[in-house]
């Protein structure tokens, strides 16, 4: 991912994780966080409190996990550079560093990369054009903080270490003399692991065929924000980055990401288009995953399970298909949440029953999961949607569920608790001191760790201005605790709301407004002190290009202190 400022155009391969969220307009604006495209760019903001550390909370594979793809390989490189863990300490005329599951070993030959399936070895052969790019000067590794970079003459190869895996850039500083074809940079191979083609993409397989590194497909954007065309090639062991750099000004940034295993796709997908990924969750351990793949079988929808052993991720047991559902349009999958442990999980179908919605939870008992209940809401006024955001306390014993079409568009969410593995509904959530009959709430919802504060986000709040409504629990009953509105609006229609997290003890709280400033966008930071919230800031991003619609997603760590703002 391109992350440095100054430079005109990037070469960017990241790293396929899997997206959180997607929004889109299905059914009008009520999955607004069912169907999202790929986002483009991400801040991440740290409190003054920090003082220049990184919470554990997004220091952990759970707090990242939070992220959507795009935003993960920004927010790695950030954290590795505050965070000494991921630096780059020396070793005689070497330097090692570890992060995501990759040790790294840089010397005048190169790096290598250790994972517990294997090594591989990248040596820079060439820049240059066509097939036979010219040699690359040779150079000794410098380091600093978590980078480290060789200085080749007028090419510059460097490296960035985070808690997702490693970064690799290349910054060109002139065009490398002439010649046909495209500009191309050479890297030869070696190790124990083998490259094999995937996708667009480049896998390293061990011995038993199973992929332990992935390295990305790049992409090329000018400093117009023109795409121009690029891939990554392999020929035996040679990896050939490629760049069609003609009208392109220079200095140019090549800008791949490497991370452990593949991207995981999932086994038993029915039809060619699951849109398996719109929703995930991850264990606080960070060694199980959950995917929702709410178009899988004709928008029947299914989930998906991974954990990981000895740094291999592989699929646990067949999909997972709610029991039990109403009509055949249901988009299982299209929110999610797993409890701390990864024992529960929750889906959401919010077209279940002529788009009632419904949410179904499992659970894993030895290794293998079992469909424990389906979870359908009652009071609902209409077609409801219910489902079309979740969220699961750490304990997996309280659950939620945004229905934003409740009520014509007004919007509602539903509480359920389990006690002796039986779940019933505690509560229907409706806030009061709306503004306008049709604000959506529920788009967006979330719960603290506890399970004792929700927040529902509803983002056509007064005409679209938007809001959030904070609820708390106390006794087994729920109240609504205030309503937020963000001051310092720019225009007067920012969807505040459409994206809402929580803090892990329930008291900072953070709202997206991607149509804030007629689509810049925008994001609104609060606080709860004595049972009271205010406004903390409003946090606008630097360096935006066009209308980033800033504020489409967001994360917070788990101890309120750093949050990441995703434009799409």
């Amino acid at each position: 991912m391109h992350t440095r400022a100054g430079y005109d155009i990037a070469i960017d391969g990241t790293a396929q994780l899997g997206v959180q969220r997607r929004t889109g307009k299905v059914a009008g604006r009520a999955l607004a966080m069912v169907l999202l495209s790929a986002l483009g760019a991400a801040l991440v903001f740290g409190s003054a409190r920090e003082h220049g550390s990184v919470p554990p909370g997004v220091r952990s594979p759970s707090g990242l996990a939070r992220l959507p793809v795009r935003l993960r390989a920004a927010a790695s490189v950030a954290i590795g550079a505050q965070d000494r863990r991921f630096w780059a300490v020396r070793r005689g005329a070497s330097f090692v560093a570890s992060g995501g599951g990759i040790a790294s070993v840089f010397d005048a030959s190169g790096v290598r990369l250790q994972v517990p399936a294997g090594s591989v070895r990248l040596t820079v052969a060439g820049v240059g054009y066509g097939d036979r790019p010219g040699r690359a000067a040779a150079a000794l590794p410098a380091s600093r903080g978590s980078s480290v970079s060789y200085g080749r003459g007028s090419v510059s190869e460097w490296y960035r270490n985070g808690p997702l895996g490693l970064e690799q850039g290349f910054t060109l500083k002139r065009r490398s003399g002439g010649g046909a074809g495209p500009l191309t940079i050479s890297m030869r191979t070696g190790g124990s692991l083998v490259p094999r083609r995937s996708g667009s993409g480049v896998v390293f397989v061990g011995s038993d065929g199973a992929a332990a590194l992935r390295y990305g497909a790049p992409s090329v954007v000018d400093a117009s924000g023109r795409h121009l065309s690029a891939e990554l090639a392999l020929r035996r062991r040679v990896l050939l980055l490629r760049a069609a750099d003609r009208r392109a000004r220079y200095p140019l940034v090549v800008d791949p990401f490497i991370q452990q295993g593949a991207k995981l796709t999932g086994g038993g997908a029915t039809g060619p288009a699951g849109d398996a990924g719109s929703s995930v969750s991850l264990s606080s351990d960070g060694n199980t995953a959950i995917f929702g793949g709410p178009a899988d079988n004709s928008f029947v929808g299914a989930g998906w399970v991974y954990t990981r052993s000895n740094g291999v991720w592989s699929q646990q047991g067949g999909k997972l298909v709610g029991t039990g559902t109403t009509g055949a349009l249901t988009l299982f999958g299209a929110s999610a949440g797993l409890s701390s442990d990864g024992n529960t999980a929750i889906f959401g179908g919010p077209f279940d029953n002529t788009q009632a919605g419904a949410g179904w939870a499992f659970t894993r008992s030895g290794g293998v999961w079992a469909q424990q209940q389906k979870l359908v809401g009652t009071g609902a006024t209409g077609s409801a949607l219910l489902g079309a955001s979740a969220g699961l306390s750490s304990d997996g014993n309280t659950a939620i569920f945004g229905g934003p079409f409740d009520n014509t568009k007004a919007g509602a969410g539903w509480v359920f608790t389990r006690s002796g593995g039986v779940w019933a509904q505690q509560q229907k959530l409706v806030g009061t001191g709306a503004t306008g009959a049709t604000g959506e709430a529920g788009v967006s919802a979330g719960l603290s760790s506890d399970g004792n504060t929700a927040i529902l986000g509803a983002p056509l709040d007064n005409g679209g201005v938007g809001a959030a409504w904070v609820f708390t629990r106390s006794g087994g009953v729920w109240t609504q605790q205030q309503k937020l509105v963000g001051t310092g609006a720019t225009g007067a229609t920012g969807q505040a709301g459409f994206s809402a997290g929580l803090s892990s003890d329930g008291n900072t709280a953070i709202l997206g407004a991607p149509s804030d400033n007629s689509g810049v966008g925008a994001a609104w930071v609060f606080v709860r002190s004595g049972g009271v919230w205010t406004q903390q800031q409003k946090l606008v991003g630097g360096g935006e290009t066009g209308t980033g619609q800033f504020g489409s997603v967001v994360g917070l760590s788990g101890d309120g202190n750093t949050a990441v703002v995703g434009g799409r």
